[in-house]
């Protein structure tokens, strides 16, 4: 005589199969997007790294600060042959230029209007005309384009400090718009190295935490910590 299933097997069966699913699939399916998140800064640092090398070659410069990168322009208004305007459209295939966020660039979006910090305990709208906002990108910051790859980079030479700083949202407006995953902030340093936000000897265990400069903090420690893990976003 041939056995077969009795129907309170089969949903048992079924029954623990789905639970392990439940539990499984959304762990496999947040790997597979840090995977991607962590490739793509890793190849926006190597673009950004390679950018910064050619120009100070082109310019045949010891120093990045002693090329026409350690400027500020932000506008690209009448002369665009200086700061982040010229570095950012000579050095990189762009799409769009002098883009922003949907609030003050309706027609030239390449930022997400709110972004948030990695637990999403904290988020700030970049309008400042919000109330909500703290920070915001466009006009306060920098100059921004965005990339035949999708990569938006905003970028900025602060005259006080003499640090030149530039942010990058590995996939422009689309979400997540979280500082660690596809936002970073980096620092150029004099010798052309990109550097975590804050210099390389940034803590790693300072990703996430938000403890330096608002907004622009907000991923300091994350680049660090990226690559002493070998470019894995386990976090």
């Amino acid at each position: 005589m041939k056995k077969g299933f009795t129907l309170a097997e089969v949903l048992v069966t079924m029954g623990i199969v789905g639970l392990i699913s439940a539990l499984t699939i959304p762990a496999i399916m947040k790997n597979y997007k840090n995977r991607i998140f962590a490739a793509s800064i890793e190849k926006a640092y190597s673009q950004l790294s390679d950018a910064t090398k050619a120009i100070m070659a082109d310019e045949m410069a010891d120093s990045l600060y002693k090329t026409r990168l350690a400027m500020y322009n932000n506008k690209c208004g009448t002369d665009n042959a200086e700061g982040a305007c010229y570095f950012l459209t000579k050095y990189f295939k762009t799409t769009k230029k002098g883009c922003g966020t949907k609030a003050y660039s309706p027609n030239n979006v390449c930022l997400g209007d709110v972004y948030q910090n990695l637990d999403g305990t904290y988020k700030t709208k970049v309008n400042a005309s919000d109330t909500e906002g703290q920070y915001e990108v466009v006009t306060g910051f920098g100059y921004c384009v965005q990339t035949t790859n999708g990569f938006t980079i905003c970028g900025t030479h602060n005259v006080a400090n003499g640090i030149s700083t530039y942010i990058i949202d590995t996939n422009g407006p689309a979400e997540p718009n979280v500082a660690g995953r596809d936002l970073f902030t980096f620092d150029l340093q004099a010798d052309g190295t990109v550097a975590d936000y804050g210099g390389l000897s940034r803590a790693p265990e300072d990703c996430g935490k938000i403890n330096v400069d608002g907004f622009w903090g907000w991923s300091a420690g994350c680049l660090n910590k990226l690559m002493q893990a070998g470019w894995r976003m386990d976090y």
